[in-house]
């Protein structure tokens, strides 16, 4: 888990898609072909169940029409515009949580990397400042961070966001949750789809965010060089982020997507009901795709053709905000500890056993300001 691009590469010598026996599955890890797979929703679907993840029956497992019934409601409370409008308050948020960190080192992913992100989404959510905590550990335990019970997860997380609904309902208020209540007006989602969208914004808007800061900040530790080209030319940080996107990105596999006819894909021929597991990771060091792939590169020039945030009528509907979030929380630590360094740069760092997010347990700094 550690360093899975060697396995990657394994992968890819057997098949940009290929079958693995072993595994029952197919295993997609060329870029064309996961481009092609994350496409065409009508020959992959989508609609599998959620298993134990905690996102119920979201717009992620659903095929049209649901999926444009759900997403159509989400997307007009979530835009891209509405996001970039937070920028300065995101901005104020980062420095709050940096200002606090003193001369000693300090783990990045515990100290910034979690918190910041989650005061973030629950401003937006407009979830009580003193119910955050519970936020932050429903949060860890969708994506697998923890564990907890499903059954109890869902239980506390259905109760906490349906009184939050009902109240938004009866007073509606200048926060996400009141746009989507607003954007519901015709009633196209059920309370439980509603809550279950509420999941999906709370994952979108934070642990994606959480596992890019952590990621960045760990390659602008190891790649001095790149770092200095970022220092000495800030406008360069916006491609950074994508490269960090996609040399090492937040998610790294999809939930498996299912054959709905024989269909093909690249060389191979899949049947009719075959599960396809697109391997982003590997999709986005593929040499036939990026030139070098295996090397971070922040100025390189087709660094956002990445496949990080997913493609087609799925693409991830949290990547402006987790661009924006990692724009503004990188450009905040370089500006406070432009020359922070590993504390421990003998000791391979801690990820978490996740096939599907690229998650650093701890990134220990040393907080150099010159």
């Amino acid at each position: 888990m550690s360093d899975p691009f060697d396995g990657y590469e394994r992968l890819r010598a057997r098949g940009r898609v290929a079958y693995l026996e072993e595994r029952q599955m197919w295993s997609v890890t060329g870029f064309a072909e996961a481009s092609e797979c994350l496409r065409h929703h009508d020959a992959f679907s989508s609609a599998i169940g959620a298993g134990g993840s905690g996102l119920g029956d979201s717009m992620i497992f659903r095929d049209p029409p649901e999926h444009t019934r759900l997403r159509g409601v989400v997307s007009k409370a979530f835009t891209p515009r509405a996001i970039a409008e937070l920028e300065d308050r995101i901005t104020e948020i980062a420095l709050g949580f940096l200002d606090r960190i003193g001369d000693e080192p300090f783990d990045l992913v515990t100290e910034f990397a979690i918190p910041f992100p989650i005061t973030v989404i629950a401003e937006m959510l407009g979830v009580d400042p003193a119910d955050r905590l519970d936020f932050r550990r429903w949060s860890s335990a969708i994506v697998g961070r923890t564990f907890m019970d499903p059954v109890q997860l869902r239980h506390e997380f259905g109760d906490y966001f349906g009184r939050v609904l009902d109240e938004r309902r009866r007073e509606p208020r200048d926060d996400l949750i009141s746009g989507l209540v607003a954007a519901n007006e015709h009633d196209d989602m059920t309370q439980t789809e509603l809550m279950d969208a509420v999941a999906l914004l709370l994952v979108a808007g934070n642990e994606t965010t959480t596992n890019l800061v952590s990621l960045a900040t760990l390659q602008f530790a190891r790649f001095r060089d790149q770092r200095e080209i970022v220092l000495g030319d800030p406008s360069r940080l916006t491609n950074a982020i994508e490269e960090v996107l996609r040399y090492d990105g937040p998610v790294h596999m999809i939930p498996p997507r299912m054959v709905q006819q024989e269909t093909r894909l690249g060389d191979a021929t899949i049947p009719a009901g075959g599960f396809v597991f697109v391997h982003i990771g590997a999709a986005n060091r593929d040499p036939e795709q990026f030139e070098r792939p295996s090397e971070f590169d922040v100025r390189r020039a087709n660094a956002a053709s990445h496949i990080g945030f997913g493609a087609g009528i799925h693409f991830c509907l949290g990547a402006p905000l987790a661009r924006l979030e990692g724009r503004v929380a990188m450009n905040a630590l370089l500006e406070k500890f432009p020359n922070y360094e590993l504390a421990k740069p003998d000791e391979p760092p801690a990820f978490q056993p996740n096939m599907f997010l690229r998650t650093l347990e701890r990134l220990e700094l040393l907080p150099l300001e010159s």
